[in-house]
């Protein structure tokens, strides 16, 4: 719990420590299960850090540890979601497909709605990734709007809506959806990855066009940054 605490807050300088601390710890109680999770937080851990490398060794390992069979239901369907999330950050989307479908079928057997959104979120960055904006855009489209969805994968959606019009030359419908994921960034007080979106957002935005609002938490989030 603290190290993904640290992580939402971009506190990574005591992450390591940590990580090292709980593999260590699971390794010693010689339960798969427990070894298996702490290298899923290590993976993700990693992942929030752009360390993709590392990532993808820890979350390799955990899925030695880890199956559908050992795991709740649910449980199950995260780890899908995360290898993923991880393997499509790293530029690594056939690996993905596959953890994709396993999380969409574990998604219908647990008939939740916000589950299934979820996986879909992931679906449209695989479709965003393999080079079909189009269909990414229409996958995201019926997300971006949904009061199920809120937090971090509210942002995912938004920004790979954001992505995909631009990819698509739709400049001028890019622009508010990535400054909606500026904002809730903001707002939970990750500046730096806010900071990296308002300068996409700076790239996206037509010529000519105006610099977009919020000017004020633009400031806060570039002296964070510097």
């Amino acid at each position: 719990v603290l190290i993904s605490v640290l992580c939402e807050l971009d506190e990574f300088e005591a992450v390591d420590p940590l990580v090292d601390e709980a593999l260590t710890r699971a390794g010693a109680l010689k339960q798969p299960g427990m070894l298996g999770r702490a290298h899923w937080v290590a993976g993700m851990a990693y992942a929030r850090m752009d360390r993709p490398a590392d990532a993808l060794a820890q979350l390799d390992r955990a899925s030695q540890h880890l199956s559908f069979s050992s795991m709740p239901l649910l449980d199950w369907l995260r780890f899908c979601r995360s290898q993923a999330g991880v393997l499509l950050d790293a530029g690594e989307p056939v690996a993905a497909e596959r953890w994709i479908a396993a999380a969409a079928t574990t998604a219908t057997m647990t008939g939740l709605e916000t589950e299934r959104m979820a996986v879909d979120a992931e679906r449209g960055r695989y479709e965003l990734a393999t080079g079909h904006p189009d269909r990414a855009v229409e996958i995201f489209g019926g997300l971006v709007d949904s009061s199920r969805l809120a937090g971090p994968d509210l942002v995912k959606v938004l920004l790979g809506m954001g992505a995909a019009l631009d990819r698509l030359g739709r400049h001028e419908e890019a622009v508010p959806v990535l400054r909606r994921a500026a904002d809730l960034l903001e707002a939970s007080g990750n500046f730096r990855r806010a900071i990296q979106v308002w300068r996409q957002i700076d790239r996206s935005r037509p010529a000519g066009a105006g610099a977009p609002g919020r000017r004020g938490t633009r400031r806060r989030a570039l002296a964070v940054d510097n």
